[in-house]
């Protein structure tokens, strides 16, 4: 039980190492379609994944050169039309099937996680329906047997103006397009297929710049990286931008997916590093139980402030406590300052949810004291004592590894007492079968 809760946290951080190329370790830029494909951006399949941002991976669909968002609730869910590297934006769109053509998700929500904005330059096509549809408004064809009208509304991000005729008590979905083509209930198609504008962020580091000294750019152990064809960093890009995220707890850390591919939601607090910068000063802000104690002396921020929320984090995870709890005695009331005390005075045992199994089996109690050990060094108050970042993710390895290595030991008994039960069993139900003396009982 305990490695699943580990494989997620190990996904958050998975950018230290991970790849997923099939063997291929280059970032040279790939092609789909008329797209190129670079950094920030990544293809699934053809390059690793510290070629780009996480929320940057992309799928390709060769047979027909189309581009589409990887990390999105749906598989195909947008088309990526346009790439511009130059302009820092993207034209996105949203991939029908070519049946109804109203979205039956909110596309604002669906990129909320991402790091793009829908640009303001967008105009918004509004679709509406569940009401008297005015007939110069209304689709050629029925949607889910319901006529549907529709119309341009100004910019996106503008509040809607109701064209004239248009019942107040209509249900609505909006769609950013780039244009404004009328009639909208005849262009809708075109419209929705052209797609929308999309604004990058700024970027973490000096790609370009990276690029003329014959670099290779990367988005490796949480920060831009620029690698020399030696494979070493280069030297005048040791040090590059990252962010400290002032305000992680747990409900910010979003597991989607079967795969446990996680994402940080909620960057209101997020500040950006600047290359040569040791720290961030900010008003005092955050999460009661989640905030760095150290933050509340000097109001700044490092990368190891990160590290002491991750520890509570940690915590939380095996404990099942949350991070505050009024209902607790004294300091304990702070799980962070509970989980020093107990780590301290050897009461792991007592801070561990009983349903881990913590005295069950040794290789689950040296897994368990991996993690609480790693996460009493992340909620040091002193911050140079704590560990880094990549540490941590070193530590929460080694604990998946030993949990994996259990579960295949288990599937390896498994399958010995399997072989034994048929060897035992009869060939038939004519032949007479002596029952095995002995009874093996087996449990993980």
């Amino acid at each position: 039980m305990l490695w699943l809760l580990l494989f997620p946290l190990a996904f958050l951080l998975r950018s230290a190492t991970a790849t997923s190329g099939g063997g291929n370790t280059s970032c040279t830029q790939e092609s789909c379609g008329n797209l190129t494909i670079r950094f920030p951006f990544s293809l699934a399949g053809a390059q690793p994944l510290y070629c780009g941002y996480s929320a940057f991976d992309l799928t390709c669909d060769a047979g027909r050169g189309r581009a589409y968002l990887s990390k999105t609730f749906r598989d195909r869910l947008f088309r990526v039309v346009d790439i511009s590297y130059a302009k820092k934006s993207m034209v996105a769109a949203i991939a029908g099937d070519g049946g109804c053509p109203v979205p039956d998700f909110n596309v604002s929500a669906s990129l909320a996680l991402f790091p793009f904005t829908i640009s303001g330059a967008n105009k918004r096509l509004v679709f509406f329906y569940g009401c008297a549809v005015p007939p110069e408004l209304r689709l050629p064809r029925l949607c889910g047997n319901r006529a549907v009208g529709a119309y341009i509304s100004g910019r996106w991000g503008a509040e809607d103006t109701l064209p004239r005729g248009v019942p107040a008590n209509c249900s609505s979905v909006g769609v950013p397009v780039r244009r404004g083509m009328e009639p909208a209930s005849l262009q809708y198609e075109r419209l929705i297929g052209d797609g929308f504008l999309l604004d990058l962020p700024p970027p973490l580091g000096d790609c370009d710049g990276c690029r003329r000294v014959r670099g290779e750019c990367r988005f490796d152990k949480l920060s831009f990286q620029c690698v020399c064809p030696d494979g070493k960093l280069c030297p005048n890009f040791a040090q590059s931008n990252s962010t400290t995220h002032q305000d992680r707890g747990n409900f910010r850390l979003k597991i989607i997916g079967t795969e446990f591919h996680v994402k940080l939601a909620d960057f209101g607090l997020s500040r950006l590093f600047a290359p040569d910068a040791t720290h961030v000063s900010t008003a005092p802000q955050g999460t009661p139980g989640y905030v760095d104690p150290a933050y509340h002396h000097r109001y700044q921020l490092t990368d190891k402030s990160d590290v002491y929320s991750f520890g509570v984090v940690l915590v939380e995870l095996v404990s099942s406590r949350p991070a505050v709890d009024m209902t607790r005695v004294g300091t304990d009331v702070n799980l962070a300052s509970m989980a020093v005390r107990m780590i301290q005075c050897c009461e792991i045992d007592r801070l561990v949810d009983p349903r881990l199994g913590y005295r069950s089996a040794s290789e689950t109690m040296k897994t368990v004291d991996l993690v609480a050990e790693v996460a009493f060094r992340c909620l040091q108050p002193e911050q140079d004592v704590r560990p880094s970042i990549s540490e941590v993710l070193d530590v929460l390895r080694e604990a998946r590894e030993r949990m994996m290595e259990k579960e295949d030991c288990a599937a390896r008994d498994d399958a010995v007492l399997l072989k034994k039960s048929r060897d035992d069993s009869p060939d038939s139900v004519m032949h007479q079968w002596i029952s095995p003396a002995t009874t093996f009982n087996h449990s993980t």
